[in-house]
């Protein structure tokens, strides 16, 4: 029987360790809870998204980025995106907000939906990935609003 030696037993130590380490970041990753929280029109070309981020583990999760595209009715409305590190504790939750302003292609049809469909319902589509934990999780989140 041979033995191991001590170079080869620190690194086994070290990899279980890690692996605890990580094990615990990516089962956090996979239990956070995105939904859309509101959408509030500020103006004509002004929007405000709001994800609500919920971290529902025992363990402290941090929300690296996130961007996408917001649809509205199912055509494009703009590209969001958040770069700020945001961390979220243990069993609570954290709203991140997005500024939407159309781009110039796209704002021709949303004003012309606008106007035209007063007391009307337009669905709100986020598809997104966001970097939790430094792991890509999809988001594909759909919101009637009334206005």
């Amino acid at each position: 029987r041979q033995k191991l030696k001590t170079g080869t037993t620190l690194l086994l130590c070290a990899g279980g360790v890690l692996a605890v380490y990580y094990s615990k970041l990516l089962r956090a990753a996979g239990v956070v809870d995105i939904v859309f929280s509101g959408v509030q029109l500020q103006g004509i070309t002004d929007y405000v998204i709001s994800l609500m981020f919920q971290n529902v583990s025992n363990a402290t999760i941090v929300v690296n980025s996130v961007a996408g595209t917001v649809y509205v009715n199912g055509n494009t409305l703009a590209s969001i995106s958040d770069f700020d590190q945001v961390s979220i504790p243990p069993n609570s939750q954290q709203e991140v907000k997005f500024h939407v302003n159309p781009s110039l292609l796209t704002l021709p049809g949303v004003i012309r939906d606008i106007l035209n469909m007063k007391g009307s319902t337009f669905v709100f589509n986020i598809k997104a990935n966001a970097n939790i934990n430094n792991i890509i999780v999809p988001i594909d989140l759909d919101e009637t609003v009334s206005i």
